[in-house]
C-alpha cells in the first residue's frame, strides 16, 4: 500500500528562508494592486519566461542565491542539451512545453532519445518541490529511476555533463526530432505568431506560484490549453473531461487520490521526492516507474498548445505494457466492453425475424 504525500514543508524550509519569504510577500502585497486575472487563466503561466517561473521554487528549495543560481544553471543547461534553446530567459513555459511535446510525439524516435526527453520531465517536476532534501541529487532527478540493470549512456544527466565537460554542443549526442512528414520544420515558425509576454507575471505573483493550488494551476493551464474556439457550454465539457482524465491518471499513476487542498509543490514532492524514497525503501516495479514519468510528461504538457500533444502515445504503450497500465486504453478498452454489453442486450431482446 502506498502512503499518501506527506506535508513537504514540515521540517523542510529553515525558518529564515520562510521569514524572507513572508517579507518578501508582505512588501509586494502592499505594493501591487493587480488582480491574478492573467494567472487564474493559465495565459501568464504560459507566457512567463522559464527562469521566472522557476525563480520563486528555487528560492525555497537553496539554502542561498548561489545555490539557486546553480540550479537554474542546470535547468537550462537541461534544456538546451536536449531541446537545442540556449536562452530560458525569453523562451517561455507554453514554448518549452510545445517543444517536448513535438520532441516525443516525433516519429521514430530513438529509446535513448526518448527516456531522456522524459528524464527531462521529471526534472522540471522535481524543481517544483520547495522542501530542502539534500539527499535528492541531481543525478538522481535525471537518470532513469527503478531501472538499475539498464545501462543509461545517454541519459539527461550524462548529456549535461558531456556538454559542460566539451564545451561545445556539437559533441553532444541530441534527439533527431522529425516535426512530421519527413520535413524539418522550424520551431519558431510553428510558434511565431505567439506573442510572448514575459513580464506578464508580477513578482508577487511569481513568489505566489509555489503555494498555489495545484487543483487551480491544473485548471488554469487546461482552460489556457482547451477554451480556443470552443462555446462556452463545450468550453465546460471539454475542461471537465480534461480535469477527470488527469485527476484519474494521478490516482492510476501515482497510487494517491486528488488531493483539492494540496500545492503545486507538494504535488511535485509526490511526483518526485517521495517516488524516489520509495524506489529505495522497497522498490518499484518497471510499471510503476513508467505511469510515474508518464505523469510528469501530463504535468509539464499542462503548459503546452493542445495541437502540439495530439497523436501522443503513452511510454506504457510503446513499451508494450498491458493496456490496463495506461488510462486512455483502459477507458477505451471499457467502452469497447460496454458497447458489446449493449449490443448482446439489445440482440437478446429483439424478437427473431424470419
Amino acid at each position: 500500500m502506498r502512503t499518501k504525500s506527506a506535508d513537504v514543508t514540515k521540517g523542510r524550509v529553515p525558518l529564515e528562508t520562510l521569514l524572507k519569504y513572508a517579507e518578501d510577500m508582505a512588501k509586494y502585497n502592499a505594493e501591487s494592486g493587480k488582480t491574478m486575472k492573467d494567472l487564474k487563466s493559465g495565459l501568464g503561466i504560459r507566457e512567463c519566461s522559464v527562469n521566472r517561473f522557476y525563480s520563486g521554487f528555487l528560492r525555497l528549495h537553496s539554502s542561498d542565491k548561489d545555490e539557486a543560481c546553480r540550479k537554474q544553471r542546470w535547468v537550462a543547461d537541461c534544456i538546451e542539451v536536449m531541446l537545442g534553446e540556449t536562452d530560458t530567459g525569453s523562451l517561455t513555459m507554453g514554448e518549452l512545453a510545445d517543444k517536448i511535446a513535438i520532441a516525443l510525439n516525433t516519429p521514430k524516435l530513438s529509446s535513448e532519445d526518448r527516456w531522456a526527453l522524459y528524464e527531462l520531465c521529471f526534472m522540471l517536476t522535481a524543481q517544483m518541490r520547495i522542501g530542502l532534501d539534500d539527499s535528492f541529487r541531481i543525478i538522481e532527478q535525471t537518470t532513469r529511476l527503478g531501472t538499475p540493470d539498464e545501462k543509461e549512456p545517454w541519459s539527461l544527466y550524462n548529456r549535461v555533463i558531456a556538454l559542460r565537460h566539451s564545451g561545445r554542443t556539437d559533441l553532444v549526442k541530441k534527439p533527431e526530432i522529425d516535426l512530421g512528414s519527413g520535413t524539418r520544420v522550424s520551431l519558431k515558425q510553428i510558434l511565431g505568431s505567439v506573442e510572448v509576454k514575459d513580464n506578464c507575471l508580477t513578482e508577487k505573483e511569481i513568489l505566489s506560484l509555489p503555494f498555489l493550488k495545484a487543483e487551480q494551476f491544473v485548471r488554469s493551464c487546461q482552460l489556457a490549453k482547451h477554451h480556443s474556439g470552443l462555446s462556452p457550454d463545450g468550453q465546460s465539457l471539454e475542461l471537465y473531461l480534461a480535469q477527470s482524465r488527469f485527476e484519474e491518471m494521478v490516482r492510476q499513476y501515482n497510487g494517491n487520490d486528488w488531493n483539492k487542498k494540496n500545492t503545486i509543490s507538494e504535488f511535485a514532492e509526490s511526483l518526485t521526492s517521495q517516488f524516489r524514497e520509495r524506489t529505495e525503501m522497497w522498490g518499484l516495479s518497471r510499471n510503476e516507474v513508467i505511469q510515474a514519468y508518464e505523469l510528469c510528461y501530463e504535468f509539464i504538457t499542462l503548459m503546452a498548445d493542445e495541437a502540439s500533444c495530439e497523436g501522443h502515445e503513452s511510454l506504457m504503450m510503446i513499451e508494450g505494457l498491458d493496456s490496463c497500465c495506461d488510462v486512455d486504453a483502459k477507458v477505451r478498452a471499457g467502452r469497447s466492453t460496454r458497447s458489446r454489453q449493449r449490443r448482446s442486450l439489445q440482440g437478446e431482446g429483439t424478437p427473431s425475424e424470419q
